[in-house]
């Protein structure tokens, strides 16, 4: 979770008064502004914290909800991605899901994710 809530405090600056020292609670939302490398305000936004084991992968999980249209989420995405994120692979959060132990082999397959998750295991 370091990593990751580091991540997602170097992009997203939580409005209110519990913004110091910020630790999410899983299945929370929290408003606040995302920020570029500057300290640049992108986009008013959502995070949604999934902490382990409360969620599909079984891992932590942070998700930033912008405002519609491409633009703002482009320039999120970006800065997410400059702050040491990179975007998850095709099948990436089904794979996880089963090495975790959230799915078994028939829900991966009746997912359609068989043949991408069995590629990646070769």
């Amino acid at each position: 979770m370091d990593s990751l809530l580091k991540n997602v405090c170097t992009t997203f600056h939580l409005q209110g008064k519990f913004r110091f020292q910020w630790k999410p609670e899983s299945q929370r939302i929290y408003y606040g502004s995302a920020v570029d490398g500057q300290g640049a305000v992108i986009d008013e936004v959502l995070c949604l914290a999934m902490l382990k084991p409360r969620s599909y992968t079984r891992e932590d999980v942070i998700e930033l909800h912008t405002h519609g249209g491409g633009v703002c989420a482009q320039r999120v995405l970006r800065a997410i991605i400059e702050a040491g994120a990179r975007p998850a692979r095709p099948g990436e959060f089904t794979l996880r899901a089963f090495l975790n132990g959230r799915l078994d082999l028939s829900q991966v397959h009746l997912l359609g994710g068989w043949q991408r998750f069995h590629r990646r295991l070769l």
